[in-house]
């Protein structure tokens, strides 16, 4: 069944520990979105808040993977998650204090994401080795459900503590969130097959410039990055735009946009459900020109009609589309490449991930300031369907060539 791997105790504990920090980190994001509605009407810096959360994946990503090849992953994620409770409690109380400014935010933002960039090379390559092997790919899918699941519930948070009791609270509650995975890994986390090598300078540089060489070493790394960094480039638009369309251009209420950022994450839920039996009937490739698809109808019904419930319905599909996305490239990573060199793979595609959805949203907001939401959507749109025709046509190609 699709919850299988919540049959292992320690790989259970652990989703659950996460599950409620994602729930704070979704809290956190949304609140850091609203509040800088409130401190700028500018759709470049507003969308420049999902700029600064993915600016740090693209440059530490690959360091941090090669660390945790090299050094006790648990550790890693510990000190990570120390780092970002001491900045998410920071930024709760400069809130608190009155000093919260656009550059602050986004200066501060950037820094919580530094710990969650170190942080994500090492947790998913040890909840790889929490399951055993046949259960990777549907142990991925389930640590994309945790983050998802909290998209329903930690932006319902947001938009409803947002105006009650403020950010800083929102702030502070994301801090605690990570308090609680620091002590669930403390205690249940006791993996024994754990590298713990000197770290020292030269071999650091050694991991780093081997990571470079893996794309000649496995060619189908290459086709996970291309696809990852196309996919997420285009898709991000909707992400970082969302805030000033919802917000600013059609004056709707915080919490509208928060019910809307929920709607994505009940659309992730599905996907970890239809995806066990998806992979029954369709390959990787063809299950990422679907996602392609999806997301770029999305764009286009956006353009096309302006109603909360249909924006709803919308976000809906654009969350499973995403989903779906993000369950292939990570499943496959985590399951069909060697333990040993697992991190600094997950690393790489961190950085393709990270760097398409900076650009992403950077090109989304100056588009808008430019040419108009609508417009700007309307040819995200035509790209992104460009692109899943391609990637349609590509694996026809392949399976035909193979078929020979």
């Amino acid at each position: 069944m699709f919850y299988s791997p919540l049959k292992y105790s320690i790989y259970r504990t652990v989703w659950i520990a996460t599950l409620f920090s994602n729930i704070g980190t979704w809290a956190h994001t949304v609140t850091s979105s609203l509040l800088m509605t409130s401190l700028t009407t500018s759709s470049t810096i507003i969308a420049l808040v999902q700029t600064a959360s993915m600016l740090p994946m693209f440059l530490f990503a690959i360091p941090a993977g090669v660390m945790a090849d090299l050094r006790n992953r648990k550790t890693i994620v510990i000190c990570s998650h120390v780092l970002m409770s001491i900045l998410a409690f920071s930024m709760a109380i400069v809130t608190l204090l009155g000093g919260m400014s656009d550059i602050l935010l986004l200066s501060m933002t950037f820094l919580l994401n530094i710990g969650l960039a170190f942080n994500q090379p090492a947790w998913q390559a040890l909840s790889s080795i929490m399951v055993p092997s046949t259960e990777i790919k549907q142990a991925a899918a389930l640590n994309n459900l945790s983050f998802n699941l909290s998209r329903c519930i930690g932006p319902a948070i947001a938009g409803y503590y947002f105006s009650v009791l403020g950010p800083a609270f929102l702030f502070m509650l994301n801090g605690f969130s990570f308090l609680g995975v620091i002590a669930v890994f403390n205690a249940k986390v006791n993996i024994s097959n754990q590298t713990n090598n000197k770290l020292t300078l030269t071999a650091f540089i050694q991991g780093f410039k081997e990571s470079f060489g893996f794309f000649n070493q496995y060619p189908s790394l290459r086709f996970i990055a291309i696809k990852s960094f196309i996919y997420f480039v285009l898709a991000s638009s909707i992400w970082a735009t969302l805030p000033y369309i919802v917000i600013v251009y059609y004056h709707m209420t915080d919490k509208d946009y928060s019910i809307l950022i929920c709607a994505a994450g009940m659309g992730a839920v599905l996907n970890a459900y239809a995806i066990f039996y998806l992979r029954k009937y369709f390959n990787d490739a063809q299950l990422t020109t679907l996602s392609l698809l999806l997301s770029g109808m999305v764009m286009l019904f956006f353009v096309l009609f302006n109603s909360f419930y249909l924006y709803f319905l919308f976000m809906l599909i654009f969350g499973y589309s995403w989903s779906l996305s993000v369950s292939v490239f990570n499943g496959t990573l985590q399951a069909e490449f060697p333990l040993h060199i697992r991190s600094r793979l997950i690393g790489i595609y961190t950085v393709f991930f990270a760097s398409g959805q900076a650009i992403g949203s950077y090109l989304s907001g100056q588009a808008i300031q430019t040419l108009g939401f609508k417009m700007a959507l309307l040819n995200a749109s035509c790209l992104t369907m460009l692109a899943g025709f391609s990637c349609l046509l590509f694996s026809l190609y392949s399976y035909r060539m193979q078929n020979a």
